[in-house]
């Protein structure tokens, strides 16, 4: 009866050991996914901020009230997100269990 529970209890841990690994693997996937692709919309919004500061400079005349104009911009973009963090905050961990929890 004890090495039937000894068994019954080595074969539970080496459950948890692996849905511990699919777990910490899918979140690894998901996190590395994640910043390969934070990497490339922040690279495609530098871009598109910097196109769009010379196109209004020069519709201005004068490439610094471009620059002037989206720095404005991604003020008020910072500021939004920073008094909405506690929003962002919420959903971000409720999306990170919801990974956590497939």
């Amino acid at each position: 009866m004890f090495g039937i529970l000894k068994q019954y209890f080595e074969k539970r841990i080496d459950l948890m050991k692996l849905d511990f690994a699919e777990k910490s693997s899918l979140v690894s996937g998901f996190i590395f996914f994640l910043v390969i692709s934070l990497l490339f919309i922040l690279l495609f919004i530098t871009f598109l901020i910097l196109g769009l500061a010379f196109w209004l400079g020069h519709k201005l005349g004068n490439h610094s009230y471009g620059l002037f104009i989206t720095s404005g911009f991604c003020l008020v973009c910072f500021l939004m997100i920073y008094f909405f963090r506690k929003n962002i905050q919420t959903y971000a961990s409720e999306a990170f269990f919801k990974l956590l929890n497939k």
